[in-house]
């Protein structure tokens, strides 16, 4: 309903006017109405507000006195709260003589009425108190204008002609008419006309005073404050009055003849009251006790069979009866049918005189008092049109309304009528039922049901046209709420375009009022979702309504028409059926009587076009609310209406976007009907890959409720589900692009079995997939795959393929697959995918249960399903690979790596090596590969990283050496090894990561001291890591200028421990030369010497023992497929499990003692081996480990490394040898304090350097004595010239000071 034609209920104000002045005044009097702010107290309630309060203006009987009887029941009568008398008096002299004898006599006639006088009265009188004011009128001109314009200017009481003091005529009344006392109040005011309003002849003059417009404004708000207070206090006697009476009859409520019509025309007066007062908060309050009441009175009645009352209703309602019997005869008036037009108005009869006379049904009661609820909600929601009458402007007005209208009574109202109608129609059904008995009228249950639903329909529509706003309809046709653009006339109800499907889903996404709200509060958006939300409900029930009447002729609408494909055991719908060509009988339409239904019943088409009409209203309201559920089910039911209409294109639109939303929800019957009805469209627009895509949805709904019946033994949907599964088969054949789908939707299970399985003769191995499938058809897939990614993620993954074609038939189905890479680590199953013509059954297994393991062959702990991880492992005789770093190292050249492959039971005919780095820094030279031995021919290298060879034989070997840089010193160097090769066979694959210790074990120092002719080289060799090293060998090797001198003995083997380095000493002495050549040549041309150290790491030697001990058994027993695994996997756990103590132990004891069962951690290991062979080698290894506790170390293995080092000889530029000669003392033994004369020879050589030099060169010698030694006398610093080889000498007095064996003194000598 638009602002400003709400009903109201106001507040009558009664004029006497004797003298015609009502017509000059009525249009100032009503530009001030209503009033505006008052505020009313009483004792027993709050200060309220009213903001506005309508005031309805009627004159009295001709200026008649009025002495009408009270009706003995308060609240029937409507009367005045104020009695204006208009009074003209222009002079003086007249309201002498006639003015104040007429006001006298209409104060007099109003007698008790006025609520002045209630004390006096007694509280009986004030139900319809009164109060009264005179409001003189003043014409322009006149004396008493001028006598208000001298008060005005004057300030003091006014001269008369002749100079004599005189009171004007509104001080007189004021006088004459108003009570004295504390508390009273001013019931006299005073009014001037303006000249240009006043006729022609009635006005003493035309000229308006100076400031005049000022002052009759300042008058009329005079007026308008005297008429508040007045007002209020008539209110106030009028409230105090019926709640007193309220009172005293509810106290009597169990009194014998008690009335429930006459209290409650008592307790409505009162909320009649608050309600003309403005207060309709209150009003509201009192019809909800009333209804309350009314509820207990039925119960009570029913309850107590009405023996202590005198009140009782209707058995039916006199309407409903006619109405019965014109459906049911069609006799009587037929215009009873506009009952339905506005079914809910309190005029529609005299309600309140049917409820005094207690000649009332309980119908007819509860809808009066709904529509009062309905006039009082609908009055707090809307602005009415007094409210807008001072707004000329359109664009203000509609601010207006927008800012005043308040949308949470309308949510109410529309939320109260919901509960109403469903109340209430119950109600009317059994008012009909009861008149069919009572007045013999055969009306059947169809007759009542129509006329139940039509009232239902015309109740609902009426609420949706009561609460229509600008606000609404601006949000619900999705335009802006703004002042500025009018929302246009076009219908709610309109129909969506064919790409709306995209809009109705992007609206819900964009947070619906967030583009809207601007002008709006967060509570006003609020609100008005509320609203928006409840107007959809009534629109529902409207739908409901239609789907009901629609069936009594058969026709079925929305999902009505797929009703039987929500059971299990549903039947097919035929999607193509024609529902108007159905040869059933019309059913009866009698007593539909609502003119949408009336046309709705006319064809199906006209049922359908309401049915969309309605639809679109709803998702127009829902779509603001953001209801996402109620959006889906409206789409669907769009969907539904356009495939039946023929519109498969708007259909297959709406489908494509809500069918996915039920399937989230897991609405798996209704997402069945809406895929059947899509897979039709999609069929009829031969769109094919749409098609086979919502076949597929569709098969997997069949195979997921048979899935739930299988538990329970049924087998439904089998034929349905064989049909579909070939029919998507073949219209896959059409596609073109391969469709990939989730396997787990169209199958129990798709499992790989986690033990692989090795060939009998060539590399590769095997998985088996197990597919239980629940159809009972058979399925042909062409190829089956799976996909193994390795352990941690982001590392390698190997395809395996199906061989032949496989037929999956109804239960448990095996299908073999493999591949020819060869590989060992832990890998889990990523992918496993089926093959039918272009369709792909994908299955990504995801575990749910995780668990720490240790892998073997790794150092780090990961977590992964058990039964997902796949061991992989090579095959004994399998082509296999080991990289490791070169055994012979030089240290001056770049590193290499040793590649060795064997060929097993493989005849290799070519080979393609791709190496590559895993490790940042990591450069591998493969242009300068260099074949080391082996049977096989290596090829040149024709491409980077890759190397070729070929001709490798059965169980032979190719080793060939890669040089390496690092950027860094990087301990560890891991690889990434893809080698494709080819057999007689086919072309097989290897790939490895190994991971390559970088660091030498070991570390060398030396220490040089030169002599004159020779120079000592100490070597220390210690180890680099905390494991000892056997020192197999050392040797170093001179040159053409230099000859070496081994130690005497031979200190090799030994063995180096961490904290006890090896240490070897070598005499260099330099070979004789020719006359004129030089000592030594350039540090460019002059050859170093070479350091070879031949050693073993101890740890190594421990490996390679418990390796040999632990492998031997082995070979003979039935495990010797595993062989290489359980041997790796062996190694790895030794390495993790020694520590240095360990090895020193070994170094020291020369045997190994063998870790226990329990710490090797082999249940890593054998949980994921077949069970078959998990159990007989848990016992095998548990045996081993408890007969070998110790092992020898074998004598010479493994092959012993070497580090070759070059070693420079240093270079000195002079070599000085000095030698403090002291004479033998006589006895042998010198005497303290005596002189010995001691000489400093000083000899010269150049021979340790190379370079031009002068021939002389000058020095300083220094002798150094500790002090308290020594006594030197002479000098301590001597300078010196000295050639090559000539010998400077010193005589050196020298006192010893001390006694024992005293240090000689030193000597130092250098350049000066």
């Amino acid at each position: 309903m638009e602002g400003g034609s709400a009903p109201i209920s106001k507040v009558t104000v009664e004029y006497a006017d004797p003298s015609n002045l009502f017509p000059l005044v009525a249009d100032t009097f009503r530009a001030h109405l209503p009033l505006r702010n008052l505020h009313w107290k009483s004792p027993t309630r709050p200060l309220r507000s009213i903001d506005f309060l309508h005031v309805e203006l009627v004159p009295s009987a001709a200026g008649a006195v009025q002495d009408d009887r009270r009706h003995q029941i308060p609240g029937l009568r409507r009367t005045p709260y104020l009695k204006i008398y208009l009074l003209r008096c222009d002079d003086s002299d007249t309201y002498k003589a006639s003015a104040r004898k007429a006001v006298r006599e209409w104060v007099r006639s109003l007698g008790p009425a006025s609520a002045s006088a209630g004390a006096a009265r007694g509280g009986q009188e004030n139900h319809d108190a009164c109060e009264w004011l005179v409001l003189h009128v003043v014409m322009p001109g006149s004396l008493a204008a001028v006598q208000s314009s001298a008060r005005k200017e004057g300030g003091e009481k006014s001269k008369g002609v002749l100079g004599r003091g005189g009171s004007s005529i509104l001080e007189k009344l004021k006088a004459d008419f108003n009570i004295g006392g504390k508390g009273a109040m001013d019931r006299v005011a005073q009014v001037r006309l303006d000249p240009s309003a006043v006729p022609d002849g009635e006005a003493f003059g035309n000229v308006d005073e100076e400031g005049g417009a000022k002052l009759r404004e300042e008058a009329w708000q005079d007026v308008v404050a005297k008429m508040k207070a007045l007002i209020l206090a008539s209110f106030n006697l009028r409230v105090s009055q019926y709640e007193e009476d309220i009172r005293e009859r509810d106290a009597q409520r169990s009194l014998p003849g008690w009335n429930f019509c006459t209290f409650f025309v008592l307790k409505e007066g009162l909320a009649r009251g608050f309600e003309s007062a403005g207060l309709v908060e209150d009003a509201l309050m009192g019809y909800d006790e009333l209804s309350l009441g009314l509820d207990t009175a039925i119960r009570e009645l029913s309850e107590e069979g009405g023996s202590r009352r005198s009140d009782s209703f209707l058995g039916s309602t006199e309407e409903l009866k006619d109405l019965l019997i014109w459906g049911a005869k069609g006799e009587g008036d037929a215009a009873l049918e506009n009952l339905f037009a506005r079914p809910i108005s309190a005029k529609r009869k005299n309600y309140r005189q049917l409820v005094l006379s207690n000649n009332i049904s309980i119908f007819d009661f509860k809808c009066y008092i709904f529509a009062r609820q309905m006039a009082i909600l609908l009055r707090m929601g809307i602005p009415h049109s007094d409210e807008l009458a001072s707004i000329q402007d359109e664009a203000a007005r509609t601010q207006y309304i927008l800012e005043t209208e308040d949308l949470g009574p309308l949510s109410d109202l529309c939320a109260r009528g919901s509960s109403f109608i469903s109340s209430v129609s119950r109600l009317m059904r059994a008012d009909l039922h009861t008149a069919s008995r009572t007045y013999d009228v055969s009306a059947s249950d169809t007759l009542i049901d129509n006329l139940v639903s039509s009232w239902t329909y015309a109740v609902a529509q009426q609420l949706l046209e009561e609460t229509t706003t600008r606000t609404v309809s601006a949000v619900a046709r999705r335009q802006p709420v703004d002042p500025s653009h009018p929302p246009r006339s076009s219908s709610l109800s309109q129909n969506l375009s064919k790409n709306e499907s995209q809009a109705i889903f992007d609206r819900l996404a964009q947070a619906a009022l967030a583009s809207d709200s601007r002008m709006l509060s967060r509570d006003r958006a609020s609100d008005l979702e509320t609203l928006a939300g409840r107007r959809a409900e009534l629109g529902l029930l409207q739908r409901r309504v239609l789907e009901r009447v629609g069936q009594v002729r058969g026709w079925e609408v929305g999902f009505g028409r797929f009703e039987g494909a929500k059971e299990d055991g549903m039947e097919d719908v035929d999607l193509d059926e024609d529902a108007e060509s159905q040869d059933g009988e019309e059913k009866s339409l009698a007593g539909v009587c609502q003119s949408d239904m009336i046309r709705a019943t006319q064809s199906l088409g006209d049922l359908r076009e309401v049915y969309e009409k309605l639809t679109n209203m709803v998702l127009d309201h829902v779509l603001a609310t953001r209801s996402t559920k109620v959006v889906e089910m409206l789409t669907a039911d769009l969907a539904l209406i356009k495939y039946d209409s023929g519109d498969y294109v708007s259909a297959a639109n709406y489908l494509s976007r809500v069918t996915p939303l039920y399937s989230s929800h897991q609405w798996s019957a209704i997402e069945t009907v809406l895929l059947k009805v899509h897979a039709a469209c999609l069929a009829k627009l031969h769109r094919k890959d749409d098609h086979v895509r919502a076949l597929l949805a569709l098969l997997a709904q069949i195979v997921a409720r048979r899935r739930g019946n299988s538990s329970k033994g049924l087998r439904s949907g089998e034929a349905e589900g064989q049909q579909l599964l070939k029919e998507i088969v073949t219209c896959s054949k059409e596609l073109p692009y391969e469709l990939s789908i989730p396997a787990e939707k169209y199958f129990e299970y798709v499992e790989v079995e986690p033990y692989i399985k090795h060939r009998d003769d060539r590399d590769g191995f095997m998985l088996r997939v197990k597919v239980r499938q629940l159809l009972s058809g058979n399925l042909k897939v062409d190829a089956a795959r799976v996909r193994l990614r390795s352990i941690p993620a982001g590392g390698r993954e190997i395809w395996l393929d199906s061989a032949e074609a496989a037929v999956l038939k109804e239960g448990v189905n095996w299908v073999e697959v493999g591949t020819n890479v060869t590989t060992d680590g832990t890998f889990v199953v990523d992918k496993v995918m089926l093959k039918a013509n272009k369709i792909a059954f994908v299955h990504e297994p995801t575990g749910l249960e995780k668990a720490a393991l240790n892998l073997p062959g790794s150092h780090q702990t990961m977590t992964t399903p058990i039964k997902a991880r796949i061991l992989c492992y090579p095959a004994p005789e399998a082509f296999h690979v080991t990289a490791a770093l070169s055994r012979h190292i030089f240290i001056d050249q770049p590193r290499t790596l040793e590649i060795a492959c064997e060929s097993g039971w493989n005849e290799i005919q070519k080979a393609e090596v791709h190496i590559r780095s895993a490790t940042g820094g990591l450069r591998l030279r493969t242009a300068s590969t260099v074949y080391v031995s082996g049977d096989g021919e290596l090829k040149k290298i024709s491409a980077p990283g890759v190397i070729e060879f070929s001709s490798l034989p059965l169980r032979s070997k190719l080793v060939f050496k890669v040089p390496y840089d690092l950027e860094d010193n990087i301990p560890d160097v891991s690889l990434k090894l893809d080698i494709k090769y080819t057999t007689p066979h086919g072309v097989f694959d290897y790939i490895s990561s190994p991971t390559i210790t970088n660091d030498l074990p070991l570390d060398v120092n030396v220490h040089d001291l030169f002599k004159s002719t020779l120079l000592y080289s100490r070597f220390n060799i210690r180890t680099s890591k905390p494991i000892p090293l056997d020192i197999l060998s050392v040797s170093l090797t001179g040159t053409d200028r230099f000859a070496i001198t081994a130690p005497p003995v031979a200190p090799t083997p030994l063995t180096v421990f961490p904290a006890q380095p090896a240490t070897l000493m070598y005499q260099i002495r330099q070979i004789a030369r020719a006359e004129g050549t030089p000592p030594r040549q350039p540090a460019a041309d002059e050859k170093p010497l070479t350091l070879a150290v031949d050693y073993r790491v101890l740890e190594d030697v421990v490996l390679s023992s418990l390796s040999a001990n632990f492998a031997s058994p082995l070979f003979a027993s039935p495990f010797h497929p595993l062989i290489g695994l359980l041997r790796r996997a062996f190694v790895d756990r030794v390495r993790q499990i020694y520590t240095p103590a360990d090895y020193e132990e070994v170094a020291l004891l020369s045997r190994v003692r063998v870790p226990p069962f329990a710490d090797m951690a082999w249940e890593s290991l054998v949980d994921v081996l077949p069970p078959s062979t998990a159990g007989p080698l848990r016992k095998y290894l548990e045996e081993w480990h408890k007969a070998c506790l110790w092992v020898g170390l074998l004598p010479n293995h493994p092959d012993p490394r070497r580090v070759t080092i070059k070693v420079p000889l240093p270079r000195l530029r002079v070599l000085h040898t000095a030698v403090l000669d002291l004479p033998a003392p006589s006895g042998g033994v010198y005497t303290t304090g005596t002189l010995i004369p001691a000489t400093l020879r000083i000899v010269q050589t150049r021979r340790w350097d190379v370079g031009p030099m002068p021939e002389k060169l000058e020095f300083v010698y220094e002798i150094e004595a500790p002090p308290g030694l020594w006594l030197v006398g002479g000098m301590r610093r001597g300078r010196f010239w000295a050639k090559e080889g000539e010998c400077k000498e010193w005589a050196v007095p020298l006192v010893p000071l001390m006694a024992g064996r005293l240090p000689v003194p030193g000597v130092e000598v250098y350049d000066a």
